[in-house]
């Protein structure tokens, strides 16, 4: 025990010492943060679109009526059978800074972004998460060409540090990407669907690997097409019970 907490130590002392070298810089604004140790600079803090108590109880979206409880997406979507998932959560409307701060994360190697997301993530829902007792989680998984263009799965680095925080384990390697696709970005829910349709199985090499209740990590909800899809091949692999989080959600109830 005492080994272990003397590691500790030399790891925050190093970490201390690497960020006085290179400063962490806003997720938002891309500004030096002050003072140390903060994951987001004052301003961009008080401005975060923070999705309140009034949202979705299917995806998490903000919800614009006090008479719904279920948004207008998932309404349409539950109707044509496409809500194989029980529950979502996201921690931010998906603005334009919101919209510029994963694009740094995804393209641009802002990898230090995903300690902001995954905190905020634990702020917001560690405990309704831990009420959920998922077994694992896993990240949506993106195709070996892409891993290799880009050196790095976002969704992965989110992953690893909200199961840290929570402990409960990560699970990098159970759902694979089999099938590359066109980017989801300008399609509608219907081509989503179609362009994403088998993209994604539990690894042959995991198959006899049962989980019961998963939690899917991703950065962004736009149509829900890739967690759908997700969702379903974790439900035909045998799993019970498939909830969400995201870093972003895309308001469609305006």
């Amino acid at each position: 025990m005492k080994i272990e907490i003397e590691s500790e130590k030399i790891k925050e002392k190093l970490g201390r010492a690497l960020e006085a070298a290179y400063p962490r810089r806003c997720p938002i604004c891309r500004e030096i943060i002050m003072p140390v140790g903060e994951l987001i600079c004052k301003k961009c803090e008080k401005e975060l679109p923070i999705i309140d108590e009034k949202r979705c109880l299917k995806c998490g979206a903000p919800l614009f009526s006090e008479e719904a409880a279920i948004c207008r997406r998932c309404r349409e979507k539950e109707k044509n059978g496409l809500a194989s998932y029980e529950h979502g959560m996201a921690v931010f409307s998906y603005t334009d800074k919101i919209s510029a701060s994963i694009a740094d994360f995804k393209y641009h190697n802002h990898r230090d972004n995903a300690d902001f997301y995954a905190k905020k993530m634990l702020d917001r829902y560690g405990e309704y998460i831990k009420s959920l007792a998922p077994d694992v989680i896993i990240p949506v998984p993106i195709h070996f060409m892409r891993w290799w263009e880009r050196g790095y799965n976002q969704a992965a680095l989110i992953a690893r540090k909200l199961a840290g925080g929570l402990e409960i384990p990560c699970d990098l390697n159970y759902l694979i990407r089999v099938k590359d696709t066109k980017k989801q970005k300008d399609l509608t829910l219907e081509e989503r669907m179609r362009n994403i349709s088998d993209a994604f199985a539990v690894s042959k090499e995991r198959a006899s690997d049962k989980y019961k209740r998963v939690l899917l990590v991703d950065d962004i909800y736009t149509t829900g097409g890739t967690i759908e899809t997700c969702s379903r091949a974790l439900l035909k692999a045998g799993c019970e019970h498939v909830d969400f989080i995201s870093v972003a959600i895309v308001p469609n109830d305006l």
